[in-house]
């Protein structure tokens, strides 16, 4: 049941704090609330098609082989065999069984991408962890001035990360743009943004709970920002916590306010398709914003 104790400020005078507050409490309900994992994942037998009898059929199985190795008669050779052949036919049995009713299952509009996990689950083989190692050129020029390049290659996390952070810093900044945009673009970012308008346009009106409510019911768990707060963290608020992140959505809205939380982001590099991986042009920029600052925006 939802405690009274923990609750969401309801006052509000600064935005940053506000928002730092409003973080916080969340996340202690969250953690008063909701039981944590270890956060470590098995994957020796996470496969669909591993039951109890198989289990105790592979025990047998390991049993008889280590009384095997320490006594090599033909009883305990026979022993083995037996074991041996009962767990592979439960095994086989298992799997025949599970691909069927997946098989089932399937029809034109299901993904590939699904079938294939499941294939590689039937096969018990864990998802693949590759290590990202980039190769990157540097020019070099000898003592007769000739230019050579050198590969260098880097494989520690921290230096992966300071090289992908340049990279796509590089390829995101002005200097890249014409001279005529940035000109253009000066002159946007320094012109003074009225906010004068009439009240009684619909854009001025104040948010409503029941538009929060239709905002948030339908965005799906993706990737939280740096609050690492998801959106189902939000869906399960009573209303009387929605409702007050609804005035401190009309707090910044009425007051012209962003807060500098928001401004960040979480840049996850992901690889193009049938690109290198060692080529760090082969990756692209994911940003990962905070989802309270999305569901402001999609309420505007």
């Amino acid at each position: 049941m939802y405690s009274n104790s923990i609750s969401l400020p309801s006052n509000f005078q600064d935005a940053n704090t506000a928002c730092s507050e409003i973080t916080n409490h969340i996340l202690e309900m969250a953690n008063y609330y909701i039981t944590k994992t270890s956060g470590k994942i098995n994957h020796k037998y996470f496969n669909p098609w591993w039951t109890d009898e198989i289990a105790l059929a592979i025990r047998e199985r390991r049993k008889a082989l280590r009384i095997l190795n320490r006594a090599s008669t033909p009883d305990n050779r026979t022993k083995f065999m037996r074991a041996r052949a009962k767990a592979r036919f439960l095994i086989n049995q298992s799997k025949k069984i599970s691909w069927c009713r997946f098989v089932s299952t399937i029809n034109r509009y299901t993904p590939l991408s699904k079938i294939w996990k499941k294939i590689k689950k039937l096969d018990n083989k864990a998802p693949s962890k590759s290590k990202i190692v980039i190769h990157k050129s540097n020019i070099v020029f000898d003592v007769y001035s000739i230019p050579q390049t050198i590969i260098e290659t880097i494989s520690k996390p921290t230096e992966i990360n300071e090289s992908l952070g340049s990279h796509f810093a590089n390829i995101s900044s002005s200097e890249n743009y014409t001279q005529e945009f940035k000109l253009y673009k000066t002159t946007k970012e320094t012109t003074q943004i009225q906010f004068d308008t009439p009240n009684t346009q619909p854009l001025n009106e104040p948010f409503k709970l029941t538009e929060f409510e239709n905002i948030l019911h339908p965005s799906k768990n993706s990737a939280p920002g740096e609050d690492t707060i998801p959106y189902e963290l939000y869906k399960h608020l009573p209303d009387t916590e929605k409702q007050k992140l609804v005035n401190f959505f009309n707090f910044l809205w009425s007051n012209h306010i962003f807060p500098d939380q928001w401004r960040n982001a979480h840049v996850i590099p992901i690889p193009k398709p049938n690109k290198p991986p060692t080529n760090i042009n082969s990756y692209r920029p994911i940003s990962l914003t905070i989802t309270l600052c999305k569901l402001m925006e999609k309420n505007g």
